[in-house]
């Protein structure tokens, strides 16, 4: 396990930058505490991480072309708009990794063993998170609220699970929920999202 230290200077915007990286990493040592304990949790952890939300993702298209042969397009054609947005977080999410250059744990921490060999210096946000969260956001902002709960829970249980995993810090995380939820709540403010009220 990895300590934080103390920092050098006692300024009120060192210590607010302290506090939130000791926090970063104390949450980042108690999720990943539970890797490597057994093969029984590690499929877990991997199967939520690399897995449940795509799973997901499979039966939301399933649902999508089911709505489509029912004849209900205007349904269809919101399930694909809150899809395309959510492409687009995904997209902004990529740009910003390339411009932080945020090393993933198991770069920082030595001895640290991930249970995904996933990227390097990466990190920030957390892509899977963006996609999923803002897909989740979307689908509730559409009237979909059960489908958007789940998919926003689903979201954020995945990221703990990628933390778990060694591959994401904390930060990545909350940095992919804010993400997502501030591009749809952009692409809902410009029109390109309706709400059930508008839709009706």
């Amino acid at each position: 396990m990895v300590k934080c230290s103390k920092p050098m200077r006692n300024t009120f915007a060192l210590f607010v930058l302290h506090f939130s990286l000791c926090m970063n990493l104390a949450v980042f040592n108690a999720l990943h505490a539970v890797a490597n304990i057994s093969p029984f949790t590690d499929a877990v952890i991997l199967f939520v991480a690399d897995y449940l939300p795509f799973l997901l993702f499979f039966v939301l298209l399933v649902y999508e072309g089911w709505q489509w042969m029912k004849g209900r397009r205007a349904r269809a054609r919101e399930l694909l708009r809150a899809i395309g947005v959510a492409g687009f977080a995904w997209l902004i999410a990529e740009a910003l990794k390339g411009l932080v250059a945020s090393p993933r744990p198991f770069l920082v921490i030595e001895h640290l063993k991930p249970l995904i060999r996933h990227g390097g210096y990466n990190a920030f946000p957390s892509g899977h998170v963006t996609f999923f969260f803002a897909l989740g956001v979307a689908l509730l902002l559409s009237g979909k609220r059960a489908l958007g709960t789940i998919f926003m829970a689903a979201a954020f249980v995945m990221g703990l699970a990628r933390v778990a995993a060694g591959i994401h810090w904390p930060i990545d995380v909350l940095g992919g929920i804010l993400l997502g939820s501030s591009v749809v709540l952009l692409a809902k403010s410009g029109g390109y999202l309706k709400t059930k009220h508008q839709q009706a």
